[in-house]
């Protein structure tokens, strides 16, 4: 029994079904509760709001609560979700973002034990994100590949996924974290800066130019001021190291920096060992501790 039980727990096809099932009900679990799927709206009307040319970034309380924070290349993104009904849509968004974190959970160079395991570890997490129909699942696994292509020699792909990472959610620029252990750096970066333009310039095809370039302006003054709002005590988003810290001591003025001061450095540390840098275990590391720094020290 006990072996049964094994061969099904440490088998990845059968915890990565779990985790496509799992998608699809909470999903449908957001959408029968009527009004629970605010951030799935957001989503949709950042493509909406592109094609009808509307700040991105303003609140439309009649269509969702709160505002848009991401870029407008996510219009493109989430524009097949959105052209269908919302209760598909949504079961399709969560299984597309689940998708893309096991393809990479996937590709890790481990045995099939340990990508389920990996799996399970992760799965009190998912639930989470995938219960607010999250970018986040998608965006891990993003930067998770972005570093297994490098360690496979294809520069074109690992660029790609950081670019999307980048363009949605400006957190993705932590994936060049392993710039370092890239053997073609020239291919990376030229690669890196087409996908851009293609990415910027994306959009424009069903909007405009004049808009798409204003979209980024506002993009920037919405993160700003997020990132302010953040900052204090009343603020339910704030649970990096630094929110937790603030909270400790009562005092929502303290800054960032004095965090960043110390925690860079740390982060920075050990690529001191640079003989390291083609030794796989060690830019896994490199990915493992990037991956905490997003979450420790973001606002």
């Amino acid at each position: 029994m006990k072996e049964k039980f094994l061969k099904y727990i440490l088998n990845p096809r059968y915890i990565f079904g779990v985790y496509l099932i799992i998608a699809i009900v909470t999903a449908i679990s957001k959408y029968s509760r009527g009004n629970a799927i605010n951030n799935y709206l957001i989503f949709k009307f950042t493509y909406i709001n592109t094609l009808l040319e509307k700040n991105l970034y303003l609140q439309y309380p009649e269509h969702f609560q709160d505002s848009n924070h991401y870029g407008i290349f996510f219009s493109a993104l989430i524009a097949p979700f959105a052209l269908m009904p919302d209760w598909l849509g949504i079961s399709l968004w969560n299984v597309a973002n689940t998708f893309i974190f096991i393809y990479a959970i996937h590709k890790l160079p481990f045995s099939d034990s340990k990508k389920a395991l990996f799996a399970l570890l992760c799965l009190q997490e998912f639930i989470t994100a995938a219960l607010s129909l999250q970018f986040n699942i998608a965006l891990v696994g993003l930067l998770m590949l972005s570093a297994t292509y490098i360690y496979e020699k294809k520069e074109v792909k690992s660029a790609a996924a950081l670019m999307v990472g980048v363009f949605v959610k400006i957190y993705g620029v932590v994936g060049l974290s392993q710039f370092f252990f890239i053997k073609n750096k020239t291919k990376f970066i030229i690669a890196g800066i087409v996908i851009a333009l293609l990415f910027f310039v994306f959009p424009m095809i069903y909007s405009s130019p004049e808009f798409v370039i204003q979209s980024y302006k506002d993009w920037s003054v919405s993160l700003a001021e997020k990132n302010a709002q953040n900052q204090s005590l009343n603020s339910y988003q704030d649970i990096s190291l630094m929110g937790f810290v603030r909270r400790i001591l009562g005092d929502a003025s303290i800054s960032n920096l004095s965090f960043l001061a110390f925690g860079l450095p740390l982060f920075a540390l050990p690529y001191i060992r640079i003989k390291q840098y083609k030794n796989y275990a060690f830019q896994l590391m490199i990915l493992a501790s990037t991956l905490l720094f997003l979450v420790l020290f973001s606002s």
